[in-house]
């Protein structure tokens, strides 16, 4: 009885990888190239620093690379993906202007928070951290993608399985 019951669990499991997977994910890539043609704005740059007002060495390359490209290209929309919810973008641009020295226009600069931040926190996975973490940036990424669409994504933060999300699912440049 339990060998039958193995048999159709690893049946359904191979069905749901050969079938269910390709399909949700070519559905997933349709929905976001649809919406990518809806967006006015042509040349858009989002850069995703879920932590971007703590503060640290990580957040001062963000806020310098931010400057150095709209000082480059003022044109640009800046896009800042962060889980700082609690903040006001005001008082994200004027803590790095308190801590860094570095000042931003706020006309330029706007901000898509993110709410699932929690799955990026190492305290959410006391084994097999790293791994967790990978995969808890995946999830961001995807309400990331699914919040905003940007032309070039850069991402500051050093979670590299973002980047296969949001080029070959996104098609987006990186």
């Amino acid at each position: 009885m339990w060998l039958v019951f193995l048999f159709y669990s690893i049946l359904a499991l191979i069905l749901l990888l050969i079938i269910v997977l390709p399909i949700s994910v070519l559905l997933f890539k349709y929905y976001v190239s649809k919406k990518r043609k809806s967006y006015n704005v042509l040349k858009t740059v989002a850069f995703f620093h879920p932590y971007c007002n703590a503060g640290g060495g990580g957040e001062r390359v963000l806020w310098t690379a931010v400057l150095a490209l709209h000082q480059k290209y003022p044109d640009y929309k800046i896009y800042i993906y962060t889980g700082d919810v609690d903040a006001s973008p005001s008082e994200i641009i004027k803590r790095a202007h308190q801590r860094f020295n570095i000042v931003l226009p706020e006309q330029a600069i706007n901000f898509v928070y993110l709410y699932r931040r929690k799955f990026v926190e190492a305290s959410l996975y006391p084994y097999f951290t790293l791994l967790g973490q990978s995969i808890g940036s995946m999830i961001l990424g995807v309400e990331a993608l699914l919040s905003f669409q940007p032309d070039i994504y850069i991402d500051t933060m050093g979670y590299a399985f973002t980047y296969p999300l949001f080029s070959y699912i996104g098609g987006i440049m990186k």
